[in-house]
């Protein structure tokens, strides 16, 4: 009788840790879907004011997108849930980088149905959350103030500190980090060699190979899933060619070298704020990692031909010697390069290669458009040779049109336009402190006359 009972707790327990496994597995695919298909968007109390955040809070709000994802996440367990929310939260902290904590939001039907709040680095059993079966329509980031700090974020701080007490060496490299879809991207090949790791691509294979100490990641180009010692993580972006460099996502950088990051922000144009530059802080190592928050915006007119309105920019060599008798007024040029100006930030230096020589046009921002030409002028006017001699040389003569006078002087700094019934006058003022001011009279979009005051 007791071999029959014993037989039977056996069969018990084995039945009960197969589905308890089936369950396991069933969440692991749930949650891999559910990573990959919700939809994000990032804030944070610096730059979304109305958010109700703290500068030093953010929040990522996770959209299902449809039924089968909202009933996949409700049939999870809560630590299911929690698994789903962090790694999102972690996954994505690049958008908000030096944000203490970050309040995950999960939403779908414009109802909210759960809310996490976690610090990064954070495990999933340590996160808070909150569960609203029914749905709420408040979508505003929760905050839970009575919440106290999880052991992962005291051990982040005794670790900052016990870093701040070791002497580090500092380098800042020269190769520049980019912001691609709301990404920090850092150079792999800089960033490692100064750390003490290593990375390897096989460019053939697209495999990469990177190692630091014991630990050992493993990638593919082009993919955002990364092996970290036989466990796979993702990250919100990619590993990457960008301008023939492999990039890696900052998030990457921080794992594999336990590093803290620091973010160097700047502004412009009433007070819009930029990333400026990243410091990776390891025990021994500190590396600057200057950033181009302007590639995206750009990086459509990289390797293209353009040709340059000489009035409207500044020209410079590498050296920053202004160059401007080098190159002539609507020379074509090949763009490779914007970067947001180090001195002025809403000016951006446009790098440019001309006759074999690489130079830097300097400009606002706003006037990208009025200073480099994207489509030939030469076929948009029908010139004649006369008149294209004279822009060349930045001269103008009476009967000259507008578009030839623009062309030739670039933008008017004063303009005076006045439509009546036996035409069109326009008076626009040039002003030149060394010759006195330039007032051009047009008379139906014709140069008439030229004075000076």
């Amino acid at each position: 009788m007791k071999r029959i009972i014993s037989f039977l707790v056996i069969i018990f327990t084995l039945c009960n840790f197969g589905a308890v496994h089936a369950q396991s597995n069933g969440d692991q695919e749930a949650i891999r879907k559910l990573i990959d298909s919700a939809s994000i968007k990032t804030m944070d109390g610096f730059d979304d004011k109305t958010s109700g955040l703290m500068y030093d809070e953010g929040a990522i709000r996770i959209t299902l997108k449809s039924q089968s994802d909202y009933d996949m996440f409700n049939g999870l367990s809560v630590d299911g849930k929690r698994k789903v929310m962090n790694t999102l939260a972690q996954s994505y902290w690049g958008d908000y980088l030096g944000v203490d904590v970050c309040y995950v939001l999960i939403v779908f039907n414009n109802k909210l149905y759960a809310i996490a709040e976690t610090s990064y680095d954070a495990a999933d059993s340590t996160i808070t959350l909150q569960y609203f079966e029914q749905g709420s329509t408040d979508l505003t980031p929760w905050k839970n103030k009575s919440a106290t700090p999880n052991k992962s974020t005291n051990n982040q701080e005794s670790n900052s500190v016990k870093k701040s007490k070791t002497k580090v060496k500092s380098v800042t490299i020269k190769e520049t980090g980019v912001i691609i879809k709301n990404n920090t991207m850092l150079p792999a090949a800089q960033v490692f060699n100064n750390l003490g790791g290593n990375v390897q691509l096989n460019s053939k294979a697209n495999d990469i190979i990177m190692t630091y100490g014991s630990t050992t990641m493993k990638a593919k180009l082009n993919s955002r899933y990364v092996q970290i010692n036989g466990t796979k993580i993702s990250y919100s972006a990619p590993l990457q060619i960008i301008n023939g460099k492999l990039m890696v996502p900052v998030q990457l950088i921080k794992n594999l070298f336990k590093a803290d990051i620091k973010v160097e922000h700047d502004t412009y144009s009433f007070n819009s704020k930029y990333i400026k530059s990243i410091t990776v802080v390891t025990d021994s190592k500190k590396v600057t990692v200057p950033i181009n928050d302007l590639y995206e915006s750009y990086q459509k007119y990289f390797g293209k031909t353009a040709w340059i309105i000489k009035p409207q920019v500044i020209i410079t060599d590498l050296s920053s010697n202004f160059v401007s008798e080098k190159v002539k007024n609507l020379a074509q040029i090949k763009i490779i390069n914007v970067k947001r100006d180090s001195t002025i930030g809403d000016w951006i230096d446009v790098y440019f290669i001309y006759k074999g020589k690489t130079y830097i046009a300097n400009l606002k921002e706003t006037s990208f458009q009025f200073g480099i030409y994207t489509v030939s002028p030469y076929k948009q006017y029908n010139f004649s040779q006369k008149y294209w001699n004279q822009i060349e040389n930045m001269s103008i003569s009476i009967g000259m049109t507008s578009d030839m006078v623009y062309l030739s002087w670039g933008l008017s700094d004063r303009h005076s336009k006045d439509t009546y019934s036996w035409g069109t006058t326009d008076i626009r003022v040039y002003e030149r402190s060394y010759s006195g001011d330039k007032y051009l009279y047009f008379f139906n979009n014709i140069l008439q006359s030229i004075s000076t005051y």
